[in-house]
């Protein structure tokens, strides 16, 4: 892997990925992995995020 591949790779994992990233860029073997526990912690969607409770 190229310099350039490997830099492409890592904004790939910190983009998230979809049509949006504008990578181009695939994943593969472990990577995959990472990119769905990466999503985990970060793809929060409104219905996992509660409202603040009051006193």
């Amino acid at each position: 892997m190229t310099e350039a591949d490997e830099r492409m790779r890592r904004w790939r994992l910190v983009l998230g990925g979809g049509d949006a990233d504008g990578t181009g860029c695939g994943l593969q073997g472990a990577d995959v992995q990472m990119d769905a526990a990466l999503a985990a912690v970060y793809d929060l969607s409104p219905i996992h995020i509660s409202e603040p409770t009051r006193p």
